[in-house]
């Protein structure tokens, strides 16, 4: 039960996330604004996650358990992390695989470090070479947006707490795979898998909140517009 009502709030925020995106999405492309993109990004990265998460919601409703065929709720979020880093390459614009500091090599021996960890666990020897790819790419996208939002003079750059909130996206959801790897009591407020995924959508309206901050919007006016 806790899992189909972790799974529904995560739902609903994701929902709440893509539909405000896609909204203003078209008004930026009504007024023939560039800006379209970015909340067309992020409206696809909500969507492909809320899809993830019906199949799961679904299953969990008809069958009362996990789904047995994960890897179709897995290819939609691996679809979003891929337009996640659409989005890091389109803010990032000039260079965004160039290397900004030289202990960013350090990025792809965490992320295999990491799918070996898993690959002994789940031995998802497909799925752990995919995570590895997407989360070193979605990882050393953000490590160079906030390099270069830092060395900037002004200080004044609106983009770096966007950069922080994808930051935080892939931190959580490295959190939820290490807890989900290992063994914990099962469907209960003890398993802290809940806890990191109720924290993983409370960070999509984050990740929301500060694109429409660098925008120089609010939520509320994002709606109403």
């Amino acid at each position: 039960m806790i899992e189909l009502i972790d799974n529904i709030i995560q739902m609903i925020m994701a929902a709440m996330v893509f539909s405000i995106a896609f909204f203003r999405a078209f008004i930026k492309y009504e007024r023939e604004s560039d800006d379209s993109h970015e909340w067309t990004l992020i409206g696809l990265f909500a969507f492909e996650y809320f899809a993830g998460d019906l199949y799961d919601a679904l299953y969990v409703y008809f069958y009362e358990t996990s789904s047995q065929y994960f890897y179709i709720s897995e290819f939609c979020w691996y679809t979003s992390y891929l337009f996640m880093i659409l989005l890091l390459v389109h803010m990032l614009k000039e260079k965004p695989f160039g290397m900004e500091s030289r202990f960013q090599f350090l990025i792809p021996v965490f992320t295999v470090t990491m799918a070996v960890v898993f690959y002994v666990r789940n031995g998802d020897l497909v799925g752990n070479i995919v995570s590895v790819l997407i989360m070193t790419a979605a990882i050393w996208l953000v490590v160079n947006g906030l390099i270069a939002e830092t060395r900037k003079p002004d200080k004044t750059s609106q983009k770096k707490p966007f950069y922080i909130a994808c930051a935080v996206i892939l931190a959580l959801e490295y959190a939820m795979w290490i807890s989900s790897s290992f063994y914990w009591p099962g469907d209960t407020l003890l398993n802290p898998y809940f806890w990191f995924d109720a924290s993983f959508s409370i960070s999509l309206i984050g990740l929301l909140h500060t694109m429409s901050r660098y925008h120089g919007i609010s939520i509320g006016k994002a709606v109403r517009r």
